[in-house]
């Protein structure tokens, strides 16, 4: 066995093994997040619950990290496992199956690698903008709902309501969009959506839904 046929084993098997390997720890798909829990609301939890002043801090560290978006990485184990393993596999058809030289089975197992590796990735690519479009629609229907203040927001900061809609109960971090402070437990509106951060005005108990204070 030759060189060439034993580096086309070596990435087809690499390849597969790295595939096998990443799916298992869940990294496959080569998730990144920008941003940390503020991505998701949380189902039935009120963040800070008992412990104002300790999430109130919590919220305020978590929303200067972003938006909390996640995209794909071309460069992620995905793409990485698939280039291997067609690089590889077509390498070896070529050479063990139809006997072609180096000079053939090289550039043809490169190119067989790179065009359905990337055809992979802009798959998954699609698939992912299309989710995350989805949930920012979601989002966005929140203005108008009502909720409570579960972490007192300040004049300048950040805290959490807690809202029901669709039959669940959510919790999200939250601004004030007057500039002034609100107290925990005080009713509010959603009036603005930024991503995954709402801005509240306060309203009257009882207040129909889309109205604010």
């Amino acid at each position: 066995m030759g060189w060439d046929v034993a580096a086309y084993w070596v990435c087809f098997f690499s390849g597969m093994a790295y595939a096998t390997v990443s799916a298992l720890l869940g990294t496959i798909f080569g998730f990144e997040h920008d941003g940390g829990d503020v991505a998701v609301p949380h189902d039935g939890h009120d963040f800070g619950g008992g412990h104002g002043g300790e999430g109130a801090g919590h919220g305020e560290a978590d929303a200067g990290q972003g938006p909390g978006e996640v995209t794909i990485s071309p460069l992620s184990p995905m793409t990485i496992s698939v280039f291997s393993t067609v690089f590889g596999g077509t390498g070896l058809i070529l050479t063990k199956m139809f006997k072609y030289n180096l000079f053939v089975t090289l550039p043809a197992a490169v190119l067989a690698a790179v065009v359905v590796s990337g055809a992979v990735f802009m798959f998954f690519f699609r698939v992912f903008n299309a989710v995350q479009a989805s949930s920012e629609v979601q989002m966005g229907a929140l203005v108008g709902v009502h909720g409570e203040v579960t972490v007192a927001i300040p004049a300048e900061g950040v805290g959490e309501i807690a809202y029901v809609t669709m039959g669940g109960r959510y919790t999200a971090i939250a601004r004030s969009a007057t500039g002034k402070p609100i107290e925990r437990y005080a009713p509010v509106s959603i009036t603005r959506v930024v991503g995954t951060m709402v801005y509240v005005e306060p309203v009257e108990k009882g207040a129909p839904e889309g109205a604010t204070g």
